[in-house]
């Protein structure tokens, strides 16, 4: 998994997250409480499948449970396309933000089906 954190110095966001192998494995993107998401890019144009971006209010992995813990945000990605997510005044996550790639619609189950190349998936969110 290669993932990185920037500080980067703008009006709204100043936290710059980006994962460039996200897939079906739940991933820890912050565990501070009241994060805020501005934009969320997606780029799936390596896969012929739609793909979803999972995410969950949570500090760790292990507060989510697959197929039972029903998700705060599901931002879907056409097959072979990216796709930009811009959110005025932004989505407040009150306890962390854990994530995964899935192919599935709605709740992930609890072995979530992967996407046949991992994308790569970017937050500004402050």
């Amino acid at each position: 998994m290669a993932i990185s954190e920037t500080t980067i110095n703008t009006q709204v966001s100043d936290k710059r997250y980006k994962d460039t192998a996200a897939t079906n494995s739940l991933v820890l993107l912050t565990a501070t409480d009241d994060e805020i998401i501005h934009q969320v890019k997606i780029d799936n144009t390596a896969n012929t499948t739609k793909a979803f971006l999972t995410m969950w209010e949570a500090n760790a992995t292990s507060d989510v449970t697959l197929g039972t813990t029903h998700p705060g945000v599901i931002l879907p990605v056409e097959a072979s396309s990216s796709v930009e997510y811009a959110f005025d005044p932004g989505i407040t996550m009150s306890n962390g933000i854990v994530y995964l790639v899935t192919t599935e619609e709605g709740t992930p189950d609890s072995s979530p089906a992967a996407v046949s190349t991992a994308i790569t998936i970017e937050v500004l969110y402050k």
